[in-house]
């Protein structure tokens, strides 16, 4: 952090890659097809629907939350980074739209590919989405990325999905069709790759009042590169993991959780937002007590060394939330499954005062680390499944 410059790359793929939502089920993927195809497949660390990376512009910006082009929520700074892409297309001669910031309904959330229906604030042209993009916030960082389809056959994308008959494989492709398109397609005209980024280059820089000087990666850019190819985006173990698949699946490895291992997480936070009387206190001080004498009856016993902890941050918007009193009525159902389907603790922990937003901090704890962060990692897919009336903003996992 702070030891590069806000940075915009342009880039394109070699070979062709199909690339999954971060909590997308991999079951929606035909992994023979797709490698039939000479296709390789990856998990974003966005969330999202597939994506076949292949004859486009991709571009990925990346810069600090306290940048004040991404100050506010997700969705304002993802709304003010677009305009740097509708700008581009501009400058190539295409007037496009954005989307208003409405979710999509759930019955689009499910389908398995990103361009059958724009989201909130992407961008379209007279309805057939052009441009794809996602946001997420880690350790004070953001990273916004996304692509513009160029030319080729917008609907390929359906020959590595899994369906359940041909006949559907082929109405998805005529459906796709009429929903997306590429910019080729749109301008009558081909448009090659190096004109097509110098346009979003001038537009971003337009758009967003800033000054773009070429670079190339550090050597340490580099080598952070390598590591975070080799040790999970390369992994089959990441790649291939279902998001979905932890929820109800208890077992004697399952986090534990309580009113301590929120406020232990939490710290000061917690202290700050929890209210005189609340019954965490109490376990707060049960737990502490327990623990410190069963650590005075065992011997050089250092319990801290087993024990994993995970805080999962998510930031929620209600639309349509016309009160406090009606976002408590919808929060409390939420945090109450949280806590009986993936055994963790939940609570509201910022933006109280706010009706159609809202911080949930889930913690877990387990002996196994790993355990902890794919439990947690599988919430976010869960409440975009069960609570189609919420939309997740952004999330954020830490280890303690």
């Amino acid at each position: 952090m702070g030891a590069a410059l806000p940075t915009l790359r342009l880039y394109a793929w070699d070979p062709p890659c199909l690339s999954l939502g971060f909590a997308q089920p991999v079951a929606q993927i035909d992994r023979v097809r797709a490698g039939a195809l000479g296709w390789d497949i990856v998990r974003r660390p966005t969330g999202g629907r597939a994506i076949l990376h292949t004859d486009e512009l991709t571009y990925s910006i990346v810069l600090p939350e306290s940048d004040p082009r991404v100050t506010g929520g997700v969705l304002e700074s993802y709304h003010r980074l677009s305009q740097g892409i509708v700008a581009g297309l501009e400058l190539l001669g295409l007037g496009v739209e954005v989307q208003p910031g409405i979710p999509l309904p759930q019955a689009e959330r499910e389908k398995p590919v990103c361009f059958e229906a724009p989201s909130a604030y992407e961008i379209t042209w007279q309805g057939r989405k052009l441009a794809g993009s996602a946001q997420v916030r880690r350790r004070q960082t953001v990273l916004q990325h996304g692509t513009i389809p160029l030319d080729g056959d917008i609907t390929r994308i359906c020959l590595g999905l899994a369906y359940d008959s041909e006949p559907a494989r082929q109405e998805a492709r005529e459906q796709l069709r009429l929903r997306a398109a590429t910019l080729s397609d749109l301008l009558g005209r081909p448009v090659a790759w190096d004109d097509a980024a110098q346009a979003l280059r001038q537009g971003m820089c337009q758009a967003l009042g800033i000054e773009l000087l070429a670079g190339t990666l550090t050597a340490a850019e580099e080598a952070r590169s390598n590591s975070l190819e080799r040790e999970t985006y390369a992994s089959d173990a990441w790649t291939a993991f279902d998001p979905g698949g932890w929820a109800g699946s208890h077992s004697d490895q399952s986090p534990s959780h309580s009113g301590a291992g929120l406020a232990a997480a939490l710290g000061p936070f917690w202290q700050k937002t929890r209210r005189p009387g609340d019954c965490s206190t109490d376990l707060a001080g049960a737990w502490v007590a327990t623990a410190t004498r069963r650590l005075a009856g065992a011997a050089r016993a250092d319990y801290t060394r087993r024990m994993h902890v995970g805080a999962l941050v998510l930031e929620l918007r209600l639309p349509g939330c016309r009160s406090l009193k009606e976002k408590r009525g919808r929060l409390k159902p939420l945090i109450a499954a949280l806590q009986h389907e993936f055994s963790v603790c939940a609570a509201e922990v910022d933006l109280m005062d706010r009706h159609e937003d809202a911080i949930v901090a889930v913690v877990a704890v387990s002996n196994d680390g790993h355990h902890v962060e794919r439990w947690l990692s599988s919430i976010p897919g869960w409440i975009e499944r069960q609570r189609p009336d919420l939309m997740l903003v952004d999330f954020d996992y830490r280890a303690l």
